[in-house]
C-alpha cells in the first residue's frame, strides 16, 4: 500500500504557491536566531535556489533575512539596512527527493553561520552583518516578496514541514 504526505506543506513552483504570516513582534528578528525545516525538494527553480522561509522584499528595500537551499548548498541571507545583503553559504549537497531537516543558525554578535543538516553541523561562515533590518513586511514560505506580489524567480517546489523560527541560538544537543 501507498503511502501519502497529508500533513506537509505540498508547494508547486509552477502554480506559484507559497504561505505567509502577517509581520509581528515575535518574527521580527534583530539579533540571534534560528530557522529550522524539514524540506523534500521535488525540485529546484531555474537559479538552482529553493528559497525556505524568510523576510526578504527586495522591491521595497524591506530584505532582512532569508534562509534557502540549493543543491550543492545551504544558505542564508542577512539584511542589515534593508537595502543591501550579505549572503554566506555553507557547500552540502541537498537531492531531490529526500527529506532533511536544515537548521539556519545565526549569531548576531559574531556575524556567523552554522548550516545543520539532519542535526549535524556541516559548517560554519563567517562576514555577516551584527544586526537584522526590522521590516514590517510579512514572513514568507516558499518564495520571496510579499502575499500581494510574490518573486516567482525562487520559488520552493516541493514538501516543507515543522518550520520553527526562535530568537536564540540553538545549539547542537537542541538541534540534533
Amino acid at each position: 500500500m501507498a503511502s501519502s504526505n497529508t500533513h506537509s506543506l505540498d508547494l508547486e513552483e509552477a502554480s506559484t504557491q507559497f504561505a505567509y504570516v502577517a509581520d509581528s513582534a515575535s518574527l521580527s528578528l534583530t539579533g540571534n536566531f534560528t530557522t529550522e525545516a524539514w524540506i523534500k525538494i521535488e525540485s529546484f527553480d531555474t537559479d538552482g535556489s529553493a528559497i525556505c522561509v524568510g523576510k526578504w522584499d527586495f522591491t521595497g528595500n524591506k530584505r532582512c533575512y532569508r534562509a534557502e537551499v540549493l543543491a550543492d548548498r545551504i544558505r542564508i541571507n542577512i539584511s542589515s539596512d534593508g537595502a543591501g545583503a550579505t549572503t554566506k553559504d555553507v557547500l552540502t549537497t541537498i537531492n531531490t527527493a529526500t527529506w532533511y531537516h536544515i537548521a539556519w543558525v545565526y549569531t548576531a554578535s559574531s556575524g556567523g553561520f552554522e548550516a545543520y543538516k539532519d542535526g549535524v553541523s556541516v559548517g560554519t561562515a563567517t562576514g555577516l552583518p551584527t544586526s537584522v533590518f526590522d521590516g514590517n513586511n510579512e514572513t514568507m514560505v516558499g518564495a520571496e516578496g510579499t502575499s500581494a506580489s510574490p518573486y516567482t524567480g525562487d520559488m520552493f517546489d516541493g514538501l516543507i514541514d515543522e518550520i520553527r523560527i526562535w530568537n536564540v541560538v540553538r545549539n547542537s544537543t537542541q538541534i540534533g
